[in-house]
């Protein structure tokens, strides 16, 4: 009995376990199979929006930016050629002040010189009065001879006379000795009139050489009185002045110097890669180019304005003049001199006040070749890594494209392969850019507008 009821205990407890186990799979089983399946999601492809430009020939100006300090075109010092007083001196003649042209700037104490000059006037007035005189007793003397001739030829005639009476015995010989020494007499007076006409081209020449040379004195003495006054040669800018009024100043001294403001010219410094768009869009004219030419801008085509650099806005900006190559060439830098000239036309009631170019302001140079008209450009951030754009098919999907570039300015490019008038350029920067994916366009116009404006490059 004892060994059955341990049989039983362990039955029930198996049982016990058994059932709740039964009912947890019955549960699980019921439920697994009442649970419907999950719903599958559709998923939806999402275009982006981008901006996109339609392709168009435009014209573009090839420039180029340069720096430079800008210099007057010609520096003058008034170099004192006379010694003497200064007596008078310009009442604006001090450092920093613009003269005009042809005013009397200093003036030094004449009185030596104009004593100089009527004393050579005096000099002059005597030898012409000397020329005079003996051109007078020339003239005196040619009759004078003719008469002394006419006489010498009735004594003469009346010595053989009375010669011919000696030998016959008919006059005496103190007689005929008498006539004879008249006779000779006579010859003596023609010949020293003869000797005194024979001089006067020697005498005329040396008063004629003598007046030269006092007239060579006035001229010297007029000259040295003319260098009492120095008057500006043009319009200048004065940079220093040595002088003042009552110092007595030597020959060879500095007295002031000063500056052409006529015009300025400026060296700017070109990188030659930059300058290649300008030199190709002028080649057929370079061609014909002489060394001599004057303004190499003019005979080119290149244009160039000037403004200062670091100054904001355009108005202080001069049109300028692209002269000529300076002989300036920096391998080192790979950078070129090239000159340009402005106009300082600081009376003209259209501009205002300060549009004088002072000597030694940095300036930015721009320089402009000819224009290029049917040019593809596009702006400078459309182009990606290793000269790829997006464009935009006529399916809408996005298509990579590889293009040349001719050059690139400030905030555009110019191609020269791979792109052509019509496509439609996508602007906007996909990440990441799938080739085929489609993309939903906004045109954008303002960005075009922007770009023919860059590319005909008004502004400095």
């Amino acid at each position: 009995m004892t060994e059955e009821k341990k049989i039983s205990k362990q039955l029930k407890k198996v049982i016990m376990l058994a059932v709740p186990i039964g009912i947890g799979i019955g549960i699980f089983l019921f439920m697994s199979s009442s649970r419907k399946p999950p719903g599958q999601k559709n998923i939806v492809a999402n275009s982006p929006t981008v901006r996109v430009m339609e392709i168009k020939p435009i014209t573009v100006v090839p420039r180029a930016i340069g720096y430079g300090t800008a210099q007057p075109i010609r520096t003058w010092k008034a170099i004192a050629q006379v010694s003497g007083k200064i007596i008078y001196t310009h009442p604006q003649l001090q450092k920093g002040s613009i003269i005009k042209q042809g005013s009397e700037l200093l003036r030094i104490d004449p009185t030596e010189y104009q004593i100089n000059i009527t004393k050579t006037k005096s000099s002059i007035q005597n030898f012409l009065v000397q020329i005079q005189q003996l051109k007078v007793e020339d003239k005196n003397n040619h009759k004078l001879l003719d008469l002394q001739k006419t006489d010498l030829e009735i004594k003469r005639q009346e010595a053989e006379r009375q010669e011919q009476l000696y030998k016959k015995k008919i006059i005496s010989k103190t007689e005929y000795e008498s006539q004879l020494r008249a006779f000779i007499s006579q010859e003596v007076q023609v010949q020293n009139i003869q000797n005194a006409l024979n001089l006067v081209p020697v005498k005329l020449e040396l008063l004629q050489t003598q007046l030269s040379q006092a007239n060579s004195d006035l001229e010297t003495a007029q000259l040295k009185l003319s260098y009492t006054t120095i008057t500006a040669p043009f319009d200048i800018q004065v940079a220093a002045v040595n002088n003042k009024i009552s110092e007595f100043i030597q020959t060879g001294q500095t007295i002031l110097e000063a500056n052409d403001i006529s015009k300025s010219e400026v060296e700017a410094q070109f990188v030659m890669q930059s300058m290649l768009p300008i030199f190709m869009s002028i080649q057929s004219r370079a061609v014909n180019l002489e060394a001599t030419t004057h303004s190499m801008g003019d005979a080119l085509g290149i244009q160039a304005k000037v403004g200062l650099a670091g100054y904001v806005g355009n108005d202080v900006q001069w049109e300028g003049t692209f002269s000529r190559r300076s002989d300036t060439l920096d391998t080192e830098t790979r950078t070129i001199g090239l000159i340009v000239t402005v106009n300082n036309d600081f009376e003209n009631p259209a501009q205002k006040r300060g549009r004088l170019l002072l000597k030694g302001a940095y300036c930015k140079v721009l320089l402009k070749g000819l224009e290029q008209p049917g040019s593809i450009v596009i702006p400078r951030s459309a182009l990606h890594p290793q000269n790829i754009v997006y464009l935009m098919n006529s399916e809408q999907k996005l298509e990579k494209r590889k293009i040349e570039v001719f050059y690139s300015l400030s905030n555009f490019s110019v191609i020269q392969n791979g792109l052509k008038s019509g496509d439609n350029l996508i602007l906007s920067d996909i990440i990441p850019a799938v080739e085929g994916m489609k993309v939903d366009p906004a045109m954008d116009t303002e960005i075009f507008s922007q770009l023919v404006i860059d590319a005909k490059g008004e502004e400095l």
